[in-house]
């Protein structure tokens, strides 16, 4: 147990990488001991789930409070492990493992469902990454101790402009650009779309891919680009349906996804269902001016900084994207992030839900 004084021992337990743990991690390790659990349920050897086991038992015995990201097996080990131990246990809920809509190719076992009901029922705090999200989560359990902690952007890293240091990047060839040693400038936009996502054959509908390829048609003078891996054969189902002005860039890190957003007016998020939308405030930041579908959280983070359409509508996103590239809206929509979702406001709700329970964990 932490006394006054000592740093809290956080052990964060997940399913495994995200972008969306890993980013939490950095935040709480300037401010805490973080230990990482990645748990798995499948596709482990005996010897596996031994050691597995060993350092779970050596985590939860070491900790102050335990952090699932997103709810599941992981988390209800998470929780009953806290509860049995007297230790404080926070789980984010920011997934469609909540969803109140059927997701094509997604599906909540019942068995999952159940240690999903675990989870929020009895983690001594639950959080939520949006409005939407609490919502979603509040129809499972009916609690009243969910709270919000937007997710966060570097408005810093991501922004309209461009150091002299950032000239070497591997971008696209028809994205580079040319200036002069330790000038700083906005890079001029270009007629350039963009979507983010692993493609594959869920994303492809839950994401509006599809869409988004169709739309492309309608705009032939316009460049369309899909940033992600293909993590299955998918991609060959967009492609054939794809006009000539469609790129398919593939994985880009985030020092060469930057130049990306920073040279194009428009990025689109045409999803069924989105939690919060991580992507779409990071090209915002950049200042593209989004065209999203009104679903999920999606326009809690767009506000009136940019479009909406229905959702599998080619004809009415393309129109929006039109509008979009001559609205002006690339400095409002950069302005909302700022206002309302930067990462030092997700970090000092973090450190403060933290610091709340370590205190009552000591007493």
């Amino acid at each position: 147990m932490a006394t006054e004084g000592t740093r809290t021992r956080i052990l964060f337990v997940r399913q495994g990488w995200s972008p969306f743990s890993q980013g939490d991690i950095t935040l709480l390790s300037k401010h805490f001991d973080v230990k990482v659990l990645d748990f798995y349920v499948s596709g482990l050897t005996f010897s596996d789930i031994a050691r597995s086991m060993r350092n779970l038992l050596f985590g939860f015995f070491w900790a102050d409070v335990t952090l699932s990201w997103f709810a599941g097996w992981h988390s209800m080990v998470a929780v009953l492990l806290s509860k049995i131990l007297r230790k404080k246990s926070i789980v984010i809920a920011g997934g469609s493992q909540v969803a109140s809509i059927p997701l094509p190719g997604y599906r909540v076992h019942k068995s999952l469902a159940t240690a999903i009901k675990y989870s929020l029922l009895n983690a001594d705090s639950i959080l939520s990454v949006s409005e939407f999200n609490r919502m979603e989560i509040q129809r499972i359990v009916k609690s009243g101790h969910v709270k919000l902690i937007y997710n966060g952007v570097d408005t810093d890293k991501f922004s309209p402009g461009l150091s002299a240091e950032s000239e070497t990047l591997s971008i696209p060839s028809a994205l580079q650009h040319r200036q002069h040693e330790g000038q700083r400038r906005e890079i001029e936009k270009e007629d350039v779309v963009l979507t983010v996502a692993v493609i594959n054959h869920t994303t492809i509908r839950n994401k509006g891919l599809d869409t988004f390829v169709k739309s492309a048609h309608l705009l032939p003078h316009v460049r369309f680009m899909i940033v992600g891996a293909c993590n299955d054969g998918s991609i060959e189902e967009l492609m054939s349906i794809a006009s000539r002005n469609v790129e398919f860039v593939g994985f880009h890190p985030e020092q060469t996804l930057i130049p990306l957003y920073r040279r194009a007016k428009v990025y689109c998020q045409l999803s069924l269902y989105e939690s919060f939308g991580v992507a779409l405030a990071e090209a915002m930041s950049c200042g593209c001016v989004p065209v999203v579908t009104r679903n999920g959280a999606l326009p809690e983070v767009v506000g009136d900084t940019g479009f909406y359409v229905p959702y599998g509508d080619p004809l009415s996103t393309a129109r929006a994207i039109e509008t979009a590239m001559g609205s002006g809206l690339s400095d409002n929509a950069r302005s909302r992030i700022l206002a309302n979702f930067s990462i030092q406001r997700r970090e000092m709700d973090l450190v403060r839900e933290i610091e709340s329970l370590a205190i009552a964990e000591r007493h």
